[in-house]
């Protein structure tokens, strides 16, 4: 049986009126494990994709006119590592930048309908990406931006949407964190290991809507946005920890298992920055996401 892990956050539950809540919540993260993480279950499941969408993996250069606009904006703020997930079917998520793909794991369904008319994955199960690196560590006050596209299928329950969190006590790396409520945050973990020592959120997604999530630090000062607009912001200089490999959807377990998984839900566009993005950008790349047709 897989161990169960406990983390403890401080979420902001804002509403639209300008009002705020905080609420502490503790919560287990819970198995979402099908079996061994191996290549004997990674067989991404495609499904019907995008009208406009060639038959094999991603292109260079998009054909969709806002798919390609929305890519030129994440470019345009130079990512250390972008996935577009385009993807119709085989078990390699290709990098878009930089020299590190991604793994599709426990069997994804590929090809969902994305983000500005692009292509998205969808989270079934165990199903998640992983990549074998060590290179998103961001350790000890590093700049960063995180930046991902998700939609919901449900709450309820702790969902690993990020994260660099090695299997095993104290904890180590970051998570980004779909709580049981419905909001999301970022938790980093103090150089022993342990506690949280760096937390931001966002408030209450909406199911079955993609939502954009970023998480800034420029080594003072820690951000989040949802949906192009900044929620919550912290002054933070305590450092940030080693990490293990990187994952979307799940969280190590142990070598071979994962946990936590955000099990239908999709995702899109995941993209890693080492230096805060503006205010203005954030919000730029979220104009590019939803733009009309």
């Amino acid at each position: 049986m897989a161990r169960h892990r406990t983390t403890t956050a401080l979420l902001l539950a804002s509403l639209l009126t300008s009002c705020s809540l905080f609420t502490s919540l503790s919560g287990l993260r819970e198995d979402g494990v099908d079996g061994p993480d191996d290549a004997a279950t990674d067989v991404a499941t495609p499904v019907d994709a995008a009208p406009d969408a060639p038959d094999s993996v991603a292109d260079a250069e998009p054909s969709n006119p806002r798919s390609a606009a929305y890519r030129a904006a994440v470019l345009a703020d130079g990512p250390i590592a972008y996935w577009r997930l385009e993807e119709t079917a085989g078990t390699v998520a290709k990098a878009e930048i930089g020299a590190v793909d991604a793994q599709y794991r426990q069997s994804p369904q590929l090809g969902a309908e994305g983000v500005a008319g692009s292509r998205a994955v969808v989270l079934n199960n165990s199903a998640h990406l992983k990549a074998i690196t060590r290179a998103f560590a961001f350790v000890d006050r590093a700049p960063f931006t995180i930046e991902i596209w998700v939609k919901p299928a449900a709450f309820g329950d702790l969902r690993w949407l990020m994260s660099t969190e090695p299997p095993g006590f104290p904890r180590y790396g970051w998570s980004i964190i779909g709580y049981a409520n419905g909001a999301a945050g970022y938790e980093g973990f103090a150089p022993e290991g342990g506690p949280v020592v760096r937390y931001v959120g966002v408030p209450t997604l909406t199911l079955t809507r993609f939502a954009h999530l970023v998480f800034t630090y420029d080594g003072t000062k820690l951000s989040s946005y949802l949906d192009g607009i900044i929620r919550e912001t912290e002054n933070d200089t305590s450092p940030h920890t080693a990490s293990g490999d990187f994952y979307i959807g799940c969280a190590a377990e142990s070598p071979d298992t994962v946990s936590g998984c955000a099990s239908g839900w999709a995702v899109d566009e995941p993209a890693l920055y080492d230096k805060p993005l503006t205010a203005a950008r954030v919000a730029a790349h979220y104009a590019a996401g939803t733009a009309a047709p």
